[in-house]
């Protein structure tokens, strides 16, 4: 029996590792990918390499959040500064009127 007979099972072909981790769908084990919660509408969804300063969106409500820590995974909200703002100058009209 030769190791092409298709009576053998065991045929096994050499793929190059670079091939296996680039376009074939297996990852690096140095990639970090870590699973979120939004901070809204409490969606799971994956973050691959998080890192702290990161803005991410959720894929259900679409709400900005930053990553403020990475271990453990933490998220905060992202409040826009000119909203903020809009807000506080309402705040000051209504009171002098």
């Amino acid at each position: 029996m030769s190791l092409n007979d298709p009576g053998r099972c065991d045929n096994l072909a050499a793929v190059p590792k670079e091939a296996l981790q680039r376009g074939s769908g297996h990852r690096s084990s140095s990639r970090r990918r870590l699973m979120a919660s939004c901070v809204e509408c409490e969606a799971e969804f994956d973050i691959d390499e998080p890192e702290v300063g990161e803005i991410v969106s959720c894929p259900e409500c679409g709400l900005d959040m930053e990553v403020v820590s990475i271990k453990p995974l933490e998220l905060e909200a992202v409040v826009e500064e000119e909203e903020e703002e809009e807000e506080e100058e309402e705040d000051e009209e209504g009171s002098w009127r």
